[in-house]
Order: C-alpha cells, then structure tokens, then sequence
C-alpha cells in the first residue's frame, strides 16, 4: 500500500516538472488539460471532489498513444493522509467491474467536448462517449496520474 502511494506522487511530481495546464472548475468536478514540454503528450482529465479532497481522477492521453483512459480512486485514512490509490481502466463493452458513476455520466460528455474544442492535428482519436465502466488495472498501461494530491 505504502508503494502505491510512493509510486503515485514519484509520478505525480515527475511530470510537474515539466507540464502546463489549463482547466474549467465546475463545484466538485474539474476539467483539465496537461500538456508536457519533456515528452510532447497531452492528457485530458478530470477530478472529483469531496470537500476539497480529490477522490477521483480520469485521465486519457491523446497524443503518445501507449497508455489507456484511467481512472483512479483515492482512499484516505480517518486523520485525512492518502492511504492508497486503486487504478481502473476504461472499457467499451461488458467487461467493466465498476459501471460509469453519476459523476462519470455526467463529466465525460464535457470532457468530450473539451477536447474537441482543444485537439491538435497529430491528436489520437478519443471517444470517451463509448465507455461503459471501468476494469481493475494490472498497472502495465494504465495511464499515470498528474494531479498533486490534496490532503
């Protein structure tokens, strides 16, 4: 458990270093767009919110092609530290452990219409309009998470 955690903000904080943002704030949700000057991929995503504590983040890359939408599930402990993180992939048909959430239902056509509204030529077509859940991620193609974790 203490590995993801460490895992996740090593990640977190490698991208950082080198990344620029813009985004739409809506209550408890989030839009982003990150783009990263090191390595020339662009992710979109959202996070979810629950007071100001991040408990979801969705995240789809659109221009390196090598990772899957991902969604991740932040778990805290009673005095508030991340306890851990819990990776799920996007699926297309059946398959998914998890359906689409109220959140999610509601988020990913505005995430849809973020990136059309912000695609590059070059940009990998997504179409996060056809995802019917998510599955448990053996962590080989999820995509990494960009967001600094709020406690």
């Amino acid at each position: 458990m203490r590995i993801a955690v460490l895992k996740y903000v090593s990640i977190c904080l490698l991208f950082f270093s080198c990344a620029s943002y813009r985004s739409v704030q809506k209550g408890s949700y989030d839009i982003r767009i990150m783009s990263s000057g090191c390595c020339g991929c662009m992710a979109y995503y959202y996070n979810v919110y629950e007071g100001k504590r991040l408990t979801e983040q969705f995240i789809v890359e659109s221009f390196c092609g090598g990772w899957e939408p991902t969604k991740y599930f932040l778990d805290y402990d009673s005095s508030g530290k991340l306890e851990n993180t819990n990776c799920y992939l996007a699926v297309y048909d059946s398959t998914f452990t998890i359906p689409l959430s109220a959140a999610d239902k509601l988020i990913l056509p505005k995430l849809n219409d973020y990136y059309k509204a912000h695609k590059h030529v070059g940009d990998i077509e997504i179409d996060v309009l056809k995802i019917t859940g998510f599955k448990k991620s053996k962590g080989s193609n999820a995509m990494n998470v960009f967001r600094k974790i709020d406690k």
